[in-house]
């Protein structure tokens, strides 16, 4: 049976300023550059990330590196991390984690599906808030369940998506958060 592999890779280490994120930090660049290497060999056909800058400066090393196309989607976007909930009412609240749910339903039904002919290898660079929510969703658990998942800048957890003869999809998590490849003093997850 053919699978999709779904390589969730969170971006590098970023300078955070005042107005919001910024670009990757020299150890977040090292970060990626250990990570490619690590990567070598596997056999990528598409790669997509989030719009946000550190991001998609992570994402397009990775498509460098191994001769993709950086496909930029708001499936993959960091939630609106300036909603002030103590200034919400319940309505606009409930309407903004509605929407959040949405979001992860949409990536989840674009990406998370078995494909047609051949095994396929993707990468899918984002926040680790998109990860732990498709991961979630992947083994069926509530992410508010497991809102305190551990994910570090450049680990990979990885999926695999394959239809199996019932009709039904399989989805297996394959890694968690892998960090094996990098040194200790590149472990970072703020």
């Amino acid at each position: 049976m053919t699978k999709r592999f779904l390589y969730l890779i969170r971006n590098g280490h970023y300078a955070r300023h005042d107005g919001g994120e910024g670009p990757l930090t020299e150890i977040g660049q090292r970060q990626v550059s250990v990570t490619i290497q690590a990567l070598r060999g596997f056999p990528f056909m598409a790669l997509y990330h989030s719009p946000h800058l550190q991001v998609e400066q992570t994402a397009l090393a990775f498509a460098q590196a191994f001769g993709l196309d950086a496909r930029s989607t708001d499936l993959l976007r960091q939630y609106d991390d300036q909603i002030k909930f103590s200034t919400l009412t319940r309505n606009m609240l409930m309407n903004a984690l509605q929407a959040q749910h949405d979001q992860i339903e949409n990536a989840y039904e674009t990406f998370v599906v078995p494909p047609c002919d051949s095994d396929e290898h993707i990468i899918l660079v984002c926040h680790a808030n998109i990860i732990r929510d498709l991961i979630c969703r992947a083994l069926n658990v509530n992410p508010s369940s497991w809102a305190h998942m551990l994910i570090n800048h450049c680990g990979i957890s990885c999926l695999s998506v394959e239809a199996v003869p019932d009709g039904r999809t399989r989805v297996e998590l394959l890694s968690y958060n892998d960090v094996n490849h990098l040194p200790d003093s590149l472990h970072t997850e703020n």
